[in-house]
């Protein structure tokens, strides 16, 4: 599968992908910015947002750099605390 594509449907998110979303709620906690403000801010829907958050929709590189700017923390604040396999699906039973 192409790591930049997002995941077929009924396929599990990336771990990484959710790790991305984690951090984005927690930004969006820490800042106080509403869902529809960022949202908005991104051109995305409410949905979409979800998406990201959840780790079900991949944030391509530009909307990342987008939220950095927005939330004013550095790219690698969605990266932090990553652990090296959290790059790969998650273990199926």
């Amino acid at each position: 599968m192409d790591d930049d594509a997002d995941p077929p449907a009924g396929a599990p998110a990336l771990l990484i992908d959710v790790h991305v979303g984690q951090r984005l709620r927690s930004a969006l906690s820490d800042k106080g910015l509403s869902r529809e403000a960022v949202a908005e801010a991104l051109g995305v829907s409410l949905q979409q947002l979800a998406g990201f958050e959840h780790g079900t929709i991949r944030v391509g590189g530009a909307r990342l750099l987008r939220l950095a700017n927005l939330f004013s923390v550095p790219l690698t604040f969605f990266f932090e605390g990553l652990e090296s396999g959290e790059t790969s699906y998650p273990p199926q039973p």
